[in-house]
């Protein structure tokens, strides 16, 4: 019989990273954005590389997520999930040129 442990050591987890494009309701801001995408689900980190004096309801953001799946299904699903869960977010655009894996 295989232990769960050994299932668990053979999965191989990976670190992708890119650039989102945000648009967000007027009466929040980009760092409260990135707080809320950080707590979605296989994200890691989140870096705000817009701005801070810009005051229009946009940004540019440097997401990490961590996942078993491959990278392009992996930011699709994160798009999906931030637009039906985020009720001030109206638009999150990833780019897939700038799709890179990092090492863990």
């Amino acid at each position: 019989m295989i232990k769960l442990e050994h299932l668990l050591s053979e999965t191989q987890f990976k670190m992708y990273k890119t650039y989102v494009y945000v648009e967000f309701a007027d009466d929040t801001d980009i760092t409260t954005i990135a707080q809320i995408i950080r707590a979605l689900d296989k994200v890691a980190v989140v870096n705000n590389k817009s701005n801070k004096e810009d005051d229009r309801p946009r940004g540019l953001l440097l997401v990490k997520v961590i996942t078993t799946l491959p990278a392009l299904e992996t930011f699709q699903t994160l798009q999906q999930e931030a637009m039906s869960t985020i009720p001030e977010l109206k638009k999150f655009q990833f780019s897939e040129r700038h799709v890179e894996q990092v090492d863990l």
